[in-house]
């Protein structure tokens, strides 16, 4: 468990934006079947945050149940940890997805679903541009699963090609490749820089650039299909679920005294 007082796990701005939702719910529990408390902020086809009583590192696994009601939508899925910070409800938790969520869950709850969740980060790096072999010290400020957002003191061209480092003379890890998208100047003269990482690479990032104490023993995260439509098997998990919640009930009139 990741000491609460690590100034890694603090938000960077002091206006969490952690509540929960009251129209989805989760139930949740660690490997070994221990119950963990949860509660719904966000979520999106792969991704998903909720409040919780504890911090989590990276890399940890969590069994979750989300569902509107017992009835009509239950999805069961593997959820990886790739972000945790102190909010004013609770610990706030950033997870993956292992498989998308059903088409039947999102379609039912459109009022707060974003395409792709935003997790602020205070993480330093270098980016270096794959032509004309530029280096720009950059503060990357958030994430996505396929973008991220960095500042720095000199404007980047949009459409530059850039490989993004942890350290100025590589760290003997492949670097992390993207795209520049825009390219704004921001209130304090400096440069705000939207990038693309590609899909469902976006956890990447704090795996690359985060503490070593916030990182599970065990962060090799298996690759995703980027695919987010309903499946075959996202149904059968969730007709699955639903046998579990509904066990079989006797004939109406069977049995009777």
């Amino acid at each position: 468990m990741v000491p609460p007082d690590d100034p890694n796990l603090q938000f960077a701005d002091s206006g969490s934006w952690g509540f929960p939702r009251q129209d989805v719910y989760l139930s949740a529990c660690l490997e070994g079947n221990q119950p963990l408390p949860a509660q719904l902020v966000e979520f999106s086809h792969r991704d998903i945050h909720f409040l919780t009583d504890r911090p989590l590192r990276y890399g940890t696994r969590i069994h979750l149940t989300v569902y509107l009601d017992l009835v009509s939508s239950v999805a069961r899925n593997l959820a990886v940890v790739h972000w945790c910070h102190a909010g004013r409800q609770g610990w706030e938790i950033g997870a993956f997805l292992t498989h998308p969520l059903s088409e039947r869950i999102l379609n039912q709850s459109v009022d707060n679903l974003r395409s792709q969740l935003r997790y602020q980060c205070n993480y330093r790096g270098w980016l270096r541009c794959e032509t004309a072999g530029r280096l720009y010290c950059v503060q990357i400020i958030d994430y996505s699963m396929s973008g991220m957002k960095v500042v720095c003191n000199d404007p980047i061209p949009e459409g530059t090609d850039f490989f993004l480092h942890v350290h100025s003379g590589g760290d003997g890890n492949p670097p992390l490749s993207g795209r520049v998208c825009w390219c704004r100047e921001n209130s304090e003269g400096r440069y705000t820089v939207g990038c693309d990482i590609g899909q469902l690479r976006g956890f990447e990032v704090p795996r690359r650039f985060a503490s070593p104490v916030l990182l599970h023993a065990d962060t090799e995260l298996e690759p995703c299909e980027s695919n987010a439509m309903e499946t075959l098997e996202n149904l059968q998990a969730e007709i699955c679920q639903l046998e579990e919640f509904l066990p079989s009930l006797p004939f109406p009139g069977k049995d009777r005294y």
